[in-house]
This record gives structure tokens, C-alpha cells and sequence, in this order.
């Protein structure tokens, strides 16, 4: 707010002059890209304006069914500022570790206020890392409570961060989901990125959380500078542990250098502009390429399009597609992992061999198959396998595709298909090489927001 406002009082008055004293800022003059170094005075976020109700669209009305439906969420900034510094990431900088939260009764203000005026039940508190200080968030929970809300909502946080007590405390208030960063399943790496989680705490605190019903969400990274292939498989192992017990989501990201940060400032002269990291340059394929020059010129403010080229980061590019499509194929990618004896890179390299075809087109090129065809880098790998129950294996990834095609609808939808398994064997949750050479006729259908799933036949 204390650069936003300033810019656009400069705007709207017409007072270009006033930009070069704008602080934290960051602008073009004459082809030049420039910035105010000088850091902005934090806000207190209590003293912050509330709603303004001229900015609300009249229409308004007439989505109030759809605000308060089970599947919207209304996003509420309770916070700011992470007092942790992970080498990789630019909070530290530009929140300078201040740690921040708005008061309960302003955070209850905002709820009654979204709920009275839109129906809306459903909210996401943005922060970071929203319970760093217990205490606070007992007492937002305690209100919550006390006032019968009856509203549910999500928040992101650490596992350092989080008891056993205060996570039934927050369910109580009405927690439903809970993202978590882990980043790597490495304890060498944990100490490298100056993350240093306890990974048994974070397998412990994955299951408590899953056990309780509430719904867990796992960010992880890979292509760190000094990472090995030993600390890699950790980190895919910890990723399928999470998946095997019941993760909601899970993501895992390339390392990419952010401005400002520990690692960028460490490596900052060995990042060049690599085209062949393909995993990269899609982020150039996708609106930017007509800022190419300004990226190349401006190596400082754009790292994030730079590459620190290593083996490892070189050879295992494209690993992020396996956990791609493990948020689609969750039980098949289970079971592929576990015929390659739980070893993640080599389903990997198997991967990325079968599907070369794929892989060296453009990535823009990748990215459409992968999200418009994700069957068909699967087929290429399985079908490969030759193992003795591939055509169950591969049924269920076509079950699963068929439930994530229709439940990703938008208009009414129906499937019927016949998959070449028992579906007895998979709701006991047999092992895939246990299954029974059956079939199952199965009819998927969404209608309005409501997916329901008949079984019409088992053989």
C-alpha cells in the first residue's frame, strides 16, 4: 500500500514527476528500467481501509447461489511476513522477516461482512506462514468458535509451526485444508536451503493431519545447486509417502532463482539464458517473449528466466511432469512408483526415454500434451513395461482420467466405460499385481456442481 497508493495518486493527478520518489518502485523511462531502492515503511494492517462498496458490481446478485456453494472460496488477507530464511525464496527480503497478523475481531469483521453480504462460507486466510505465533491464532480460533461462525476455510503455514493441539483447535474453528512447503525430502538439503524441518515431524504431522480429515496440500523443489541424486530420490520418496496416505495435492517445482534471494545473490553470475532448459523457457512461451530483450538486459530483476546449469538439473528437467500427473493419476502413478521398487528416478529416466518424442518439441508444445492428452505419455511409458498386469494398470488409468475429465467439466457431462478390472479389488486397495482379470462397467456423470459415480456391472 505504501508504494500502490502513492503510484496511482502520481497517475491519476497527472504528477509523473512524483515517481522517482515513489519508494520500493520499480519503472521504465525512456526505454530504461529503473527503481527506488529505498524500502517503504511496513503498514500496520489494522490501520488499513475496509471495504469499499462503490467497487462492488451490481450484478453481484445475481451470483450469490454460486458465493455461497461449496466449491468457492473468498480469499481475505488476515497477514503478512515470514520470519524465516529459506535460500531460495524472496520473502525474507521484501517482508525483511517481519511477521504480521491482523487482529481476530478485524478478521471476524471482514468474515461477517463477506458472509452478510454474499453468503460466502468458504475463505482462505492469505499468509505465509500464518501460525508462527500460536498464541493469535488460539485466539482468531477461540472467537470463531465462541461467535458459531459455522464457516470453513484454508490456510498455508509450516510444519515447525503447527501442534497436534492447535491443529484440532483450528479444525474446531472451521479448517478444512492446510498447505505446507517442504520442499526436500533431504535432511542434507533441509540444512542447505536453510529450511531445516524435521522430516519425521513432517511425515508424522502429514498423517495426524490426514487421519483428522482435513485436507493437506505438499509443495516440494528439486534442482537445487548442490543437490545430489541420493538427496533427489529422498525427496520423491517423501512426495509418494505423502500421496500413499492421502495427500489432497501435491506440487513439485524446478528451482528457479528469485530476485534478492540467498541462492540467487550466491549463483547470480553462472545464471544465463538457456533455451535448451526447457523447463524454464516455457514460462517465455507463454506471453513474455515480446519482453525477451527487457529479460536479457535486466538479468537482476528477472533471474527466474535464468539457468545454473548442473548434471543433475540438466538430466532431471522434466520431473516436475511426474508429479503433474500424480494430481490426476494419484492411485495409478501410486502403484507405477511401486513396480520400479519404490524407486522414483527410475521411473523417471524411464519416463523421460519412452517419451523423447514428446520432450523435444517446443515446450509449449509439451505443456499442451500434457494437459490437453495426459494418456498418451503414460501409454508410452506402460506399454513399455510388459509387466503381467499392465492391462489392469492401465484401466485404472483410464478410470482415473475419465473421473478428472468429468469433474473438470463445465457443462453437464456423462461417461459410461468398461475397465479392465474388479472394482472390488480396487476399493480394498489391493495391490495392482493382485488384481483379478475382471472387468467393471462404470458411469461417471457431473451435473450442475454435483459428480456422482454408478457401478453398472461387475464381471
Amino acid at each position: 500500500e505504501n508504494t500502490v497508493v502513492p503510484f496511482f495518486d502520481a497517475v491519476l493527478n497527472n504528477k509523473p514527476e512524483n515517481i522517482a520518489s515513489i519508494p520500493g518502485l520499480f519503472y521504465r523511462q525512456d526505454g530504461t528500467v529503473l527503481h527506488n531502492d529505498a524500502n517503504p515503511p511496513l503498514c500496520d494492517l489494522n490501520t488499513l481501509p475496509y471495504w469499499d462498496e462503490r467497487l462492488y458490481l451490481d450484478s453481484y446478485e445475481d451470483s450469490q447461489e454460486t458465493l455461497s456453494s461449496v466449491s468457492y472460496f473468498m480469499p481475505i488477507d488476515v497477514g503478512r511476513g515470514c520470519p524465516f530464511s529459506c535460500t531460495f525464496c524472496s520473502s525474507s527480503y521484501f517482508w525483511r522477516r517481519a511477521y504480521r497478523l491482523k487482529s481476530a475481531d478485524r478478521i471476524i469483521a471482514e468474515i461477517e461482512h463477506l458472509m452478510n453480504k454474499f453468503g460466502i462460507r468458504s475463505f482462505l486466510f492469505s499468509h505465509d506462514a500464518l501460525t508462527v505465533n500460536k498464541r493469535l491464532i488460539n485466539e482468531l480460533c477461540d472467537k470463531i468458535i465462541s461467535k458459531n461462525l459455522n464457516i470453513t476455510w484454508m490456510c498455508s503455514t509450516r510444519f515447525d509451526c503447527i501442534s497436534e493441539e492447535l491443529i484440532l483447535k483450528m479444525k474446531q474453528a472451521g479448517m478444512t485444508r492446510i498447505e505446507m512447503g517442504v520442499e526436500s525430502g533431504s535432511p542434507v538439503m533441509q540444512k542447505n536451503i536453510n529450511k531445516k524441518l524435521d522430516l519425521n515431524n513432517v511425515r508424522q504431522k502429514t498423517e495426524f493431519l490426514i487421519n483428522n480429515k482435513i485436507s493437506v496440500d505438499l509443495f516440494f523443489m528439486y534442482g537445487f545447486p548442490d543437490e545430489t541424486v541420493e538427496d533427489l530420490e529422498q525427496t520423491l520418496d517423501l512426495m509418494f509417502f505423502a500421496l500413499d496416505r492421502g495427500c489432497d495435492y501435491i506440487s513439485l517445482n524446478f528451482c528457479m532463482f528469485n530476485p534478492k534471494s540467498a541462492l540467487t545473490i550466491k549463483h547470480f553470475h553462472d545464471l544465463v539464458l538457456d533455451n535448451n532448459a526447457k523447463i524454464i523457457t516455457r514460462g517465455t512461451s507463454f506471453g513474455y517473449e515480446h519482453e525477451y530483450d527487457v529479460i536479457k538486459t535486466n538479468k537482476s530483476m528477472f533471474p527466474f528466466f535464468y539457468h545454473l546449469s548442473t548434471p543433475l538439473r540438466n538430466e532431471y528437467q522434466y520431473l516436475y511432469y511426474i508429479a503433474y500427473l500424480s494430481k490426476i493419476y494419484r492411485n495409478s502413478m501410486i502403484h507405477l512408483y511401486k513396480t520400479y521398487n519404490s524407486r522414483g528416478l527410475s521411473l523417471y529416466r524411464d519416463f523421460y526415454s519412452k517419451n523423447l518424442s514428446i520432450f523435444d518439441k517446443p515446450s509449449r508444445e509439451i505443456q499442451e500434451i500434457f494437459i490437453t492428452n495426459s494418456l498418451k505419455p503414460i501409454y508410452n511409458l506402460t506399454d513399455h513395461r510388459h509387466l503381467p498386469f499392465i492391462k489392469q494398470l492401465n484401466a485404472l488409468f483410464l478410470y482415473e482420467y475419465n473421473i478428472w475429465l468429468v469433474k473438470k467439466s463445465k457443462k453437464d457431462i456423462t461417461i459410461c466405460e468398461t475397465y479392465n478390472f474388479s472394482y472390488i479389488d480396487l476399493k480394498l486397495g489391493l495391490p495392482i499385481e493382485s488384481y483379478c482379470d475382471g472387468t467393471t462397467k462404470i458411469q461417471m456423470t457431473k451435473k450442475g456442481d454435483r459428480f456422482s459415480m454408478k457401478i453398472l456391472e461387475i464381471n
